[in-house]
């Protein structure tokens, strides 16, 4: 288990997370949702030992987290963070080979694992290709190998992996492998935390789902129970409408566009642009 509790965070004097408590359980995929400026990436920046706070209330497994040295804690927690540059002409099998430096393996085996991740997310195939001309979603599914290969290690103790917006940029197809590849995991004893921007992702695929707003937790809990349109407009400040999904019994969500009472559109102050359109 992965344990934050009464998580506080500052910069010069301003609070951005106040008293966040939560737990991460192996198995599941929980999400944090919330509007730009929650402190959703300081959040999780904290939670991976990336940030250090004044009361390190993190416990991983039992263990605080100030317990664990550099080298344990990343056997088994991984990030994949939001965007991730590499200047060098590496091949994708090097770029995920990275995620075993911290494990003191036989050669052969380290090979055998960097096989099995890269044909776990698809992406056997580019292998020799540089990891500077794939497309966003190929390098994003290179990082999840990666972070897959660092915690690849089996024990009676779960891992974790952490994702930053993973589906930033891509399309939708991509967007959804990438859930399906990261959803995978949680039946390995993997514990997973994602930052999602995408409503409807994580009330398709998230086990779990917290709120956050304005470096505060609105409401967490099973994602099943959390898609409310009170809980989704109170963190958003924004009008929303859920229609529900008959296969899956969830809902979607649905933005309500706002319009003034009185505004209406004249069609003859319309001028006529490309293709038929019409702009004023």
């Amino acid at each position: 288990m992965y344990i934050a509790k009464d998580i506080s965070y500052k910069i010069g004097g301003k609070a951005i997370l106040e008293n966040i408590s939560i737990t991460i359980p192996p198995g599941s995929l929980t999400a944090i949702v919330g509007p730009n400026g929650a402190g959703k990436t300081t959040l999780l920046k904290i939670l991976t030992g990336e940030y250090s706070t004044k009361n390190q209330n993190i416990f991983i497994n039992q263990v605080p987290i100030q317990k664990l040295g550099t080298e344990a804690l990343s056997k088994i927690r991984a990030v994949v963070p939001q965007s991730a540059h590499v200047n060098f002409p590496f091949t994708v099998e090097e770029i995920v080979a990275l995620g075993r430096y911290p494990h003191k393996k036989l050669k052969a085996t380290n090979a055998e694992i960097i096989d099995s991740v890269m044909h776990i997310t698809e992406i056997a195939a580019l292998k020799d290709r540089i990891y500077m001309t794939l497309s966003g979603g190929e390098k994003q599914r290179v990082q999840l190998a990666r972070a897959l290969a660092q915690i690849w290690e089996r024990s009676t103790d779960p891992s974790y992996l952490f994702l930053d917006e993973p589906t930033a940029n891509l399309d939708i197809a991509q967007q959804h492998q990438i859930f399906e590849h990261t959803k995978r995991m949680c039946g390995s004893n993997v514990g997973i935390l994602m930052i999602i921007h995408d409503l409807n992702l994580a009330a398709q695929y998230a086990d779990h789902l917290i709120y956050l707003k304005q470096g505060s937790i609105v409401a967490q809990g099973p994602a099943e129970f959390m898609i409310k349109k009170h809980w989704i407009e109170e963190t958003f400040s924004y009008p929303v409408d859920l229609v529900p999904d008959r296969s899956s019994g969830r809902s979607y969500i649905i933005p309500r566009a706002k319009f003034e009472n009185n505004t209406e559109t004249n069609l003859e102050t319309l001028i006529p642009i490309e293709n038929g359109k019409f702009d004023n």
